[in-house]
């Protein structure tokens, strides 16, 4: 385009120039959308992988208050929370985390009397807090994909436009390289 707009001193390419620019304009808005789209797409997964974080530094920390208040590490109340130790909590992933918060949560509901108020809802926290990250990651990545279709759609009308000019420009000069 801007070889183009160098070399129309006559104005014989300026209704080539002005075909190819709005596709062209298109192109670029929605590649910068596509890009601050999946910026915010990052910044979701920063906070699923920090909220993983939180759980893992929770479940570690809270591990022994569980245990003094359900009667020690080898009751079956305790067992409820960490029937494979302590371990399995340190090694939450995206994939595990679903099993793992399902697990705290019934554990806390059926033992809510002995843990108390605060300590219930932290570990009952875990539940809403996932499903609220996950909801903002799947709305994101919807945003993501509209943004790849319309870029799909503007592709093809670039490329069409620059077809367009190519060819018309050959028909000009027909026999140069």
């Amino acid at each position: 385009l801007n070889r183009l707009t160098v070399q129309n001193t006559g104005g014989a390419y300026t209704s080539l120039i002005t075909l190819l620019t709005p596709p062209y304009n298109a192109m670029q808005e929605i590649i910068s959308s596509v890009d601050v789209a999946l910026g915010l797409q990052k910044g979701t997964q920063l906070t699923l992988t920090e909220f993983i974080a939180y759980f893992k530094k929770t479940m570690s920390e809270q591990q022994g208050v569980i245990a003094n208040i359900l009667g020690g590490f080898a009751t079956p109340a305790f067992l409820e929370f960490y029937p494979n130790g302590a371990s399995e909590y340190s090694g939450a992933t995206k994939t595990n985390l679903p099993v793992l918060i399902g697990r705290i949560n019934a554990a806390a509901t059926a033992h809510a009397t002995e843990l108390g108020p605060s300590l219930t809802s932290t570990m009952q926290g875990f539940t809403s807090a996932r499903g609220e990250i996950r909801s903002q990651q799947a709305q994101q990545k919807g945003s993501v994909e509209s943004n790849r279709t319309a870029r799909s759609q503007a592709r093809v009308d670039l490329d069409t436009a620059l077809v367009t000019v190519v060819h018309t420009i050959g028909s000009m000069f027909p026999g140069a390289a």
